[in-house]
Parts: C-alpha cells; sequence; structure tokens
C-alpha cells in the first residue's frame, strides 16, 4: 500500500469515529425555565420522551464538573420534571442522555440581576443617608452660628472690661504712661543736644 492510500484510509477512519452531534429526535426534548435565572431561585428542568424511557439528567458547570445528577425513567405520559436551585454565579449546562443514546444539551446562564424591590431598597437607603447628611449639616450650622455668636459676645465684653479698666479702675496706668512719656521725651531732648555739639 502507498503513502496517499494509507493516509486516505486514515482519514477514513477517523471521519467515521469522530463523534458526530446529534440531532434532537421528535418527541425528545429538554426544556429549563425560571422566572428569574438568579442564584437561590429555582431553575425548573423537563425532560420529554417516550414513556417509561430511562434517562440520565445531569447540570454542570462549563469545566464540565457535575454539579448534580440523577438517573431515572421517564413516567407513563413520557415526561421528567426537576427543580434545581443554583447557589451562585454561572454558566450551566443541562444534559439529558435518553438510553436510546440520543444526548440533548442546553446552556443556561445565573446571574444576579438587580430587581425593582432591589431599586427600591438602594432608593430608601439613599434618601435616608441624604435626610442623615440634612440633619447633621442643620446640628452644624446650628454650631456655627453659636459659636459666631459667642465670639461677638466675648469681643463686646472685651472691649466693656478695657473700656471701664481704661476710665475707672487703673490712673496709675495713665501715671506710669506720662511717666515713661517724659522720660523718653528728656532721652530724645539729651540724644538732640550730644549731637548738635
Amino acid at each position: 500500500m502507498n503513502l496517499k492510500a494509507s493516509s486516505a484510509l486514515v482519514f477514513l477512519a477517523a471521519l467515521l469515529l469522530m463523534p458526530t452531534p446529534v440531532i434532537a429526535e421528535p418527541g425528545f426534548d429538554l426544556t429549563i425555565w425560571s422566572r428569574a435565572y438568579q442564584p437561590s431561585q429555582p431553575v425548573f428542568i423537563n425532560v420529554t420522551g417516550p414513556a417509561n424511557m430511562s434517562i440520565n439528567l445531569y447540570i454542570s458547570d462549563m469545566e464540565g464538573n457535575i454539579i448534580i445528577g440523577r438517573n431515572t425513567v421517564l413516567d407513563e405520559t413520557g415526561n421528567f420534571s426537576f427543580t434545581w436551585i443554583a447557589s451562585q454565579e454561572a454558566e450551566y449546562n443541562a444534559t439529558v442522555q435518553f438510553s436510546t443514546g440520543l444526548i440533548i444539551v442546553r446552556k443556561f446562564v445565573i446571574e444576579d440581576k438587580i430587581t425593582g424591590q432591589d431599586l427600591g431598597e438602594l432608593y430608601k437607603s439613599l434618601f435616608a443617608m441624604e435626610r442623615r447628611m440634612l440633619m447633621r449639616f442643620e446640628e452644624l450650622t446650628t454650631l456655627v452660628y453659636a459659636s459666631i455668636l459667642l465670639s461677638v459676645v466675648g469681643m463686646i465684653t472685651s472691649a466693656a472690661v478695657f473700656n471701664h479698666v481704661r476710665k475707672h479702675v487703673s490712673r496709675a496706668d495713665t501715671e506710669l504712661t506720662k511717666f515713661f512719656k517724659g522720660e523718653v521725651a528728656s532721652v530724645l531732648q539729651q540724644q538732640l543736644s550730644k549731637k548738635k555739639e
């Protein structure tokens, strides 16, 4: 056998052994639905096929790790329903293998979504924070006004005390001032007369 014939034979064998996707046959189905597709919310899985047929149903993550699985038999109407609650956000595959060898895979995503209730709670907390900040601002404004008022009262009191002391309490202060002025004037006179000489 030549090289071309052997490589063609290998190619043909590989082609025949290659797994091919199975197209779902009528009457076989796997449906998935949920109200929210969020963590802690139920995901409903329904398998449809011939009555009393054995199936293998499992849910796996995108790495192929099986999260939950079940071998069971479809009921007399050809249905099997299963409820699963995801604990975390991720992409998942639901896979069912029928006893005929048919495999159906459905992908679904679980992710947190912001609901109207979540928005309501967010607005509620924001408005509560705004209310607290306004109350603090009013308290600070009151404190600023109080400190300005106390400063003005202190300045008025200081001016009144100074005026009272200047007029009534210490005449010695004015005598001392006169003495120092006289001394400074005499010293200056002496210095000027020395310079003229």
